[in-house]
Order: C-alpha cells, then sequence, then structure tokens
C-alpha cells in the first residue's frame, strides 16, 4: 500500500520538488518499458532508441521540470487497444523528443516519421516526416508542416528548455522554476477530454499570472512553492461570464492548466491553487486506487448529481486547498477582497465533506493520507464552523 501525505497540502518549509521529479520519471520509466515490451512482442527484439532512453533514465537526478505534458502524454500507451507497429513508432518518436526536453539525452541526429500528432514544448507536430538534431542547449526539428525550423533552447540559468521558432513563448520565472503561456491544442489532449474550454489570447494573461504568484509568495510562500512545483505551463482560455471562472486540467497533461482570462490577482491564485492540487491529486492516481472497487456514487453539489466517491475527494482536495489559503489570506488583511470567493467555496465544502465522511470507508490508504491530513488542517481554521466540519471523537 502506498502513502503520500506531501501530496495533502503544503506545509511551512516542506518542499515535494523532487519528489514531483521523482514520480514524473518512474512514470515515464513505467511507459518506456511498456513501449519496449510492445516493441519485443511484435518484432522480436528490443528497440534501440527507447532501450536508450531506459537506459538515460536509470542514472538521471529527477527533477519537478520532468513533470510536463510530454511526459504524460507517453502514458496513453496503457490505453491504447489492437497496437500496432505504426502506433509504436509514433510513441517512440514522443519518447525520444520528452527525454530531449527533460534533458536525458543530447547529441541526437535522427530522421523520423509519424503518423499522429507529437507535443513539443507545447506545440504540435503534424503528421509527416521530420530531422531531429539535439544538442545540449538546443533542440531542432526539421521537415513536413514546418516553412521554418523548430527551435527550442535551453534557458541557462534555469537548464529549461523553453521557446519555439527561434522565438520565445511568454516567460515567467518564479525562484528556480519557469513557467510559460501555452496553446490549449484540444484535438491532442481528445483522447482523455471529452471537452475544453475556449482559448483566449488576452495580452493581460502574463501579467495577471505573474501578480497572483507574487500575492502567494509574499502572503503565503508554501502555496506558492506548492504551485510551481507542479506548475510548467498555463493555457489562458476564455472567461464565460464576470461572474464565472473557468480552469481545468487532464489528467495526462502533467504541469499544465487552464486558466480563466481575464481574473483578478486573488481569483488567479484560486485558480492555480485549485487545478495545481489536481496536478499532485492525478500524480498520486497513476500509482494506486484512492477508492476501493465497491465505493458508491455520491451526491457532488459541483455537478448537481451523483458521482464517483474519487471525484468528491477530488474536488475536496482542490477546494480545501482553496480554504487553507484563503484563511491565510484573510488573516494576512485581505477578508473584503476574498468574501464572495469564500462564500462560494465553504458552500462546497460542506456538501463535499459530508458526502466524503458518510464513505470514509472506502478509501484506500493512499486516499486517506490525501484526506486525513488536510481534513485535520482545516479542523483548525475558523471557517471549519461554516463548513460544518465535525472533529473525530475516540
Amino acid at each position: 500500500m502506498t502513502s503520500i501525505t506531501q501530496f495533502s497540502l503544503p506545509a511551512a518549509g516542506q518542499d515535494n520538488a523532487d519528489l514531483v521529479g521523482l514520480l514524473a520519471a518512474f512514470q515515464m520509466q513505467s511507459a518506456a518499458n511498456r513501449l519496449q515490451k510492445e516493441f519485443l512482442r511484435l518484432t522480436g527484439k528490443n528497440d534501440e532508441a527507447t532501450g536508450s532512453v531506459l537506459a538515460a533514465l536509470e542514472g538521471v537526478d529527477p527533477k519537478s521540470h520532468f513533470f510536463r505534458p510530454e511526459v504524460g502524454c507517453l502514458l496513453k500507451i496503457f490505453s491504447l487497444r489492437d497496437i500496432t507497429l505504426e502506433m509504436l513508432m509514433d510513441i517512440r518518436a514522443q519518447l525520444v523528443i520528452t527525454a530531449s526536453l527533460i534533458g536525458v539525452l543530447s547529441d541526437i541526429d535522427i530522421g523520423f516519421s509519424t503518423a499522429s500528432q507529437l507535443l513539443l514544448q507545447g506545440k504540435l507536430l503534424a503528421p509527416g516526416r521530420y530531422h531531429l538534431s539535439v544538442t545540449a542547449s538546443r533542440i531542432t526539428v526539421s521537415g513536413d508542416g514546418l516553412d521554418t525550423p523548430f527551435v527550442v533552447d535551453k534557458l541557462a540559468e534555469s537548464g529549461v528548455f523553453t521557446g519555439t521558432l527561434g522565438e520565445s513563448d511568454a516567460v515567467i520565472a518564479v525562484a528556480d522554476k519557469v513557467i510559460s503561456l501555452g496553446d490549449l491544442n484540444p484535438d491532442f489532449w481528445a483522447f482523455w477530454a471529452d471537452s475544453v474550454n475556449e482559448p483566449s489570447h488576452s495580452p493581460l494573461a502574463a501579467g495577471q499570472l505573474e501578480a497572483a504568484l507574487s500575492l502567494l509568495g509574499q502572503h503565503i510562500p508554501h502555496y506558492q512553492r506548492w504551485v510551481t512545483n507542479v506548475l510548467h505551463k498555463v493555457i489562458p482560455v476564455r472567461r464565460p461570464a464576470q461572474d464565472t471562472l473557468a480552469s481545468a486540467s487532464i489528467r495526462y497533461r502533467f504541469g499544465a492548466v487552464e486558466i480563466a482570462c481575464p481574473a483578478s490577482p486573488f481569483e488567479t491564485l484560486e485558480m492555480l491553487i485549485h487545478e495545481c492540487s489536481h496536478q499532485y491529486f492525478n500524480l498520486a492516481l497513476c500509482l494506486e486506487p484512492l477508492v476501493s472497487d465497491n465505493a458508491p456514487a455520491v451526491y457532488s453539489p459541483l455537478k448537481s448529481k451523483e458521482r464517483p466517491l474519487f471525484l468528491l475527494l477530488t474536488g475536496y482536495h482542490a477546494f480545501g486547498n482553496v480554504m487553507l489559503a484563503y484563511s491565510s489570506l484573510k488573516a494576512a488583511g485581505f477578508e473584503a477582497s476574498l468574501a464572495d470567493r469564500d462564500k462560494k467555496a465553504i458552500y462546497y465544502m460542506r456538501e463535499l465533506s459530508s458526502g466524503l465522511e458518510a464513505n470514509r470507508a472506502y478509501l484506500t490508504e493512499l486516499g486517506l493520507s490525501l484526506y486525513l491530513p488536510l481534513r485535520e488542517a482545516l479542523l483548525r481554521i475558523p471557517e471549519a464552523v461554516a463548513m460544518e466540519l465535525v472533529p473525530d471523537h475516540g
């Protein structure tokens, strides 16, 4: 059984960046092992390129920038049916690109073909024939569908690759982490998501994100680290209405979140904490189930219908962390700025808490390790009464 209390909530002085990187590398290694197994099954021999990536991952020191969409999309191999050699070749191309982006492969000069879209630094390569060149400081892709080479340079100060087509994406540097604005790419992620939000091209997005991260850093720095340790890309999406926010994560779109734009710094930090909590939750979900197989469906106030118990835990985990952040910000003098958002979160938490408490017996050890530390922290804040949280007895 598995327990990851560090993914329940952040703690002052605690940094889970290494654990995030370790688990991301483990997921990539698992996908590469499955890929190699399928190559052996279909061709009777191991694939050399896949073997090179596996060997490189063995000796690597994982960092939190490993937690990125290019790693997550490799996990598609676990969901494919009727696997063909063409599918394996496409996943191998994505694997080599991903290994190059996280810095475990360099000195590459190869040609490859793909029958499906590939993801590189949040941009899409259409099906076609390409040439990949990788040095210690630059990744270059040329070929079909590209009028000019696709270039990704490494930022010297961070060791992270960024920039495309010879130009840099909008980049926000927070401590030792680099976060960039990304594209929605709805077709690429349709394998895991039924629908996505509408993209926003507002020039305000970068400033909005910087203001929210600065607010977190000044007043609740442990939540700034909670966010930045799993945040690689922010995808600005259109705000549905003045009184409505829109944000989203996709289970295997590691490190990328959709955030409504425009939004105030307080609304933005709420969305960041909420969606980054989902990132921790989704990473934990890769390890083991969070609820038992016989867990019942439970009414969810977020969707006004019965939903699987693990989805209630998802909402509780996200809104619970938002409530802890709100409580700290209110104590720092921002109570008036948070009044409306606070009321909505308290309502959701009240409803989610009752459903989870009534079905706590169905949570696995991993599920409990996400639920109980957060619940205990929530019981210690003034808003516990309004959320109708009841301490355990006996």
